[in-house]
């Protein structure tokens, strides 16, 4: 990735082909969106993509991260609990999902960008997986926090199918539980 950030004009392309992006996915497979289609949609020239990116999949790698920075930066708030914290992101994420079903289903069904889903998401609970260790002051990753972070991935994932069948409130309540019971776990060590 040869992002450079930081220039306005930059920063406009980057807004732009984001933004066309997501259009495209919500109206298309990963796999049929061209940098072609995608600089037509954002009008930036195909030199300026890949003076930025090397492809689609490097593009597609700077969108999760700036997502994931984003969903793991925005809750933060003085005085927020750990717990209002974990909450905060389940729930962006949970809006996320329920925001853009198109853009959801075309990636759930897509082999390639679901692989590419998946790894990002993977990278997406390594930054929570940092932050539930800084809050709970523990130096390693213990088995209870690898079945809390695959257990919020797993809610996730599983409700990405059943938005009809279960409430956003009853997934925030399990959540909610989750890291009530890590915490309280965590006090007691």
């Amino acid at each position: 990735m040869k992002t450079k950030r930081g220039d306005l004009r930059t920063e406009k392309t980057y807004t732009a082909l984001v933004a066309a992006f997501e259009d495209l996915l919500a109206e298309t497979s990963y796999e049929k969106i061209t940098v072609t289609a995608l600089c037509r949609r954002a009008q930036t020239r195909t030199a300026t993509f890949y003076s930025h990116f090397e492809d689609k999949d490097d593009f597609w790698r700077f969108l999760v991260a700036e997502k994931r920075r984003t969903f793991v930066a925005s809750p933060l708030a003085k005085g927020a609990t750990p717990e209002d914290y974990y909450l905060a992101i389940t729930k962006q994420a949970l809006a996320f999902v329920q925001a853009n079903p198109a853009l959801i289903r075309h990636l759930t069904a897509s082999t390639v960008a679901s692989q590419l889903l998946t790894t990002s998401l993977a990278a997406g609970l390594t930054d929570l997986k940092h932050h539930l260790m800084v809050d709970l002051k523990k130096r390693e990753v213990d088995p209870e926090l690898q079945l809390f972070l695959g257990a919020v991935s797993q809610l996730v994932h599983w409700w990405i199918g059943h938005q009809d069948q279960v409430s956003q409130t009853a997934v925030l309540g399990a959540v909610r539980d989750l890291v009530r019971g890590l915490m309280s776990q965590a006090k007691q060590e």
